[in-house]
């Protein structure tokens, strides 16, 4: 660095210590100044508050401290008389028992004497702290007393309750527990309550309740099982196998030695075990035949076994290494067959209705396996393969949308529809397949030019022909309606037009038997 640079840098030095200072020495003065202030108002603070201070500390040893000392003397004081005043009650006592009353009493009203104003300061300290004991004593007693009802039902007392409530509920199990068939079975809602202290005694549930007012109502229930058709109650016996008996009674109008052969009520009938009123019970079997029989009607179930086939299934396979006119069926489809069981319903002998109840497989069936090919291909004319369902409805679609036009007709020399133009020119425009199947033939056919032929099924066959293009490929399956290439003037052709022929068993007919123009 030259002697120039070094100059300025040193001056440059100098210029920043002579700051550096400057600053140091601003903020030393500010922090003594601070100090100085906060020193003078301390001593402000003591001077203005010297009289409140010395007041307090006046009454802090006037009025506590001097009095606590004097009250801890005189306890002190009093504990070292009390003693001798033991000693004397028990040398009174070694004298005569009786004796210690007397004497109790003389050191009772000597420490009034002396020490009044010590008992009343004992007094005043210990009274509001045992009142604030006694009042605790008394609320936890309280909180841990338990309160119930006592229930006086129809005269008896049944038991102890939680609430009203537990016996509202207990009532109406009670009430529902009894099958009141004639309403002549009722529940006291309004019995006696008294308020009880519980004591560790054990109150009712709702279903002791039910059960204490049910043994109270013993003398009008009782226990037994009733009869009910659609639901509707029709009678009550001491005995089930009575009421069996009823039933089996009403079941007499079929052969019961034939196994397939069964009677069974049109109605839907239940035996109800319960608690029914004593009024509604029925002894004699007869009478109670005579009430049931005209509400059910019998109907005779015959059983049947009829053999059935089980269709098959079809399993299809996507080959991705062949071509869409891939469709092979690798395993042939066979039906299986089934026994199926039926019942058949008659009433008054006359069959009302049948219920299939159940099948057994006796033979499986096969399933069909088919293979259907999804690898890309391409027709000649550039199209995509598309795979059609091959599926012939009977309802032909036109084979030229754009245009209706037949210019030639079907006759002895002309055996198929020539279609040509119209308002719009059908050069180059779609030719659509007129019903499903499949294509036995797609390319160039001696003077029909571009040519497909399609198969329907049952021998029947239409042919396009002079197309200008060719969209499907030998082998494929077209859908009703599906694009099979394009008109055109291909071939032994004097312009643009599609030739249309329909073939029924390998003889050429009139289209017209199948599509009008």
């Amino acid at each position: 660095m030259s002697k120039k640079g070094k100059s300025w840098l040193t001056a440059l030095r100098r210029v920043g210590r002579h700051i550096w200072d400057g600053i140091y020495r601003y903020h030393y003065g500010l922090g003594v100044y601070t100090l100085r202030q906060l020193r003078r108002m301390k001593r402000l603070v003591g001077k203005l508050t010297r009289p409140l201070r010395r007041w307090l500390r006046y009454v802090w040893w006037r009025r506590v401290v001097r009095p606590v000392h004097r009250f801890v003397r005189r306890q002190k004081l009093l504990g070292a008389r009390m003693k001798p005043a033991f000693q004397q009650l028990g040398q009174a006592a070694k004298k005569n028992v009786f004796a210690i009353f007397p004497c109790f009493g003389h050191l009772c009203r000597s420490a009034v004497k002396n020490y009044w104003d010590e008992l009343c300061a004992l007094g005043r300290l210990l009274g509001p702290v045992t009142a604030a004991v006694a009042l605790a004593v008394t609320l936890g007693a309280w909180s841990r007393t338990e309160f119930c009802l006592t229930v006086t039902y129809q005269g008896k007392e049944i038991g102890l309750v939680e609430s009203a409530a537990v016996y509202d509920r207990g009532a109406a199990m009670a009430r529902d527990r009894v099958i009141n068939a004639d309403d002549s079975f009722e529940v006291d809602a309004v019995p006696t309550f008294t308020m009880t202290v519980r004591r560790g005694k054990a109150t009712l549930s709702e279903t002791q309740v039910c059960d204490a007012i049910l043994r109270q109502s013993g003398d009008s229930i009782a226990e037994v099982y009733g009869l009910y058709v659609d639901g509707a109650f029709v009678g009550a016996m001491e005995d089930s196998a009575d009421i069996a008996l009823v039933l089996s009674n009403l079941m007499t109008d079929y052969d019961a030695t034939d196994p397939n052969q069964r009677a069974e009520f049109v109605q839907s009938v239940e035996i109800v075990e319960g608690l029914y009123p004593i009024s509604i019970i029925e002894k004699d079997v007869a009478a109670l035949t005579a009430v049931t029989k005209p509400q059910l009607q019998v109907q005779i179930v015959m059983t049947e076994v009829e053999e059935e086939e089980v269709p098959y299934m079809t399993k299809t396979v996507y080959r991705e290494d062949k071509y869409p006119t891939h469709n092979k069926t690798v395993t042939k489809g066979k039906n299986g067959t089934q026994n199926v069981t039926y019942e058949r319903i008659y009433l008054d002998g006359e069959e009302i209705g049948v219920r299939r109840v159940g099948e057994t497989v006796t033979k499986e069936p096969v399933t069909e396996v088919r293979e259907i090919g999804v690898k890309k291909m391409y027709a000649a004319d550039g199209s995509e393969v598309t795979q059609g369902d091959g599926k012939a409805t009977g309802k032909w679609t036109w084979p030229v949308p754009v245009c209706h036009n037949v210019y030639q007709g079907y006759h002895s020399g002309h055996l198929a529809w020539d279609i040509s133009s119209g308002p719009i020119p059908v050069f180059n425009k779609p030719c659509l397949a007129v019903d499903g199947g499949k294509v036995v033939y797609a390319g160039w056919y001696y003077d029909y030019g571009y040519y497909v032929k399609i198969d329907h099924g049952n021998g029947l066959y239409t042919t396009y022909a002079h197309l200008n293009s060719i969209s499907v490929v030998v082998g494929q399956l077209v859908s009703n309606g599906q694009q099979i290439g394009r008109v055109g003037n291909s071939g032994y052709s004097f312009g643009p037009h599609l030739h249309f022929e329909v073939i029924k068993d390998g003889v050429r007919v009139n289209p017209k038997k199948y599509i009008q123009p």
